[in-house]
C-alpha cells in the first residue's frame, strides 16, 4: 500500500475453507497485516471437509467501512472491534 495504514479490524467469524481463503486475499489487496487463525472448527467429528471453521481475524487498511463490507459478505463477524492507528495529537 502506498499510503499509511489508518485502522485496524479484528474480529471473529465462522467461514468454510474456500470462503476463508477467498476472504483473506481480498483482505490481501485491500490492506496489510493480515491474519486469519483458526480458533476452533464444526463438522470436525463427522469428517466434513467444507465444514464452517471459526477464525480470528485481524487486518490493516485505509478504507475500515469497505473491509467489514467484504468480512460481511462472507459471513456475519462476532465481537468487531475497528480501531484509528492515527495518533490524534498528531494524525499519523
Amino acid at each position: 500500500m502506498d499510503s499509511p495504514v489508518g485502522y485496524e479490524l479484528m474480529c471473529s467469524i465462522s467461514l468454510d475453507p474456500l470462503t476463508a481463503a477467498t476472504l483473506r486475499f481480498e483482505l490481501n489487496d485491500m490492506g496489510d497485516s493480515v491474519i486469519m487463525s483458526p480458533v476452533g472448527t464444526s463438522g470436525e467429528e463427522s469428517g466434513e471437509t467444507n465444514a464452517p471453521v471459526r477464525w480470528r481475524l485481524h487486518v490493516h487498511v485505509d478504507d475500515y467501512a469497505a473491509a467489514e463490507a467484504l468480512v460481511r459478505k462472507a459471513g456475519e463477524p462476532e465481537n468487531l472491534v475497528i480501531t484509528s492507528l492515527q495518533d490524534p495529537e498528531t494524525g499519523g
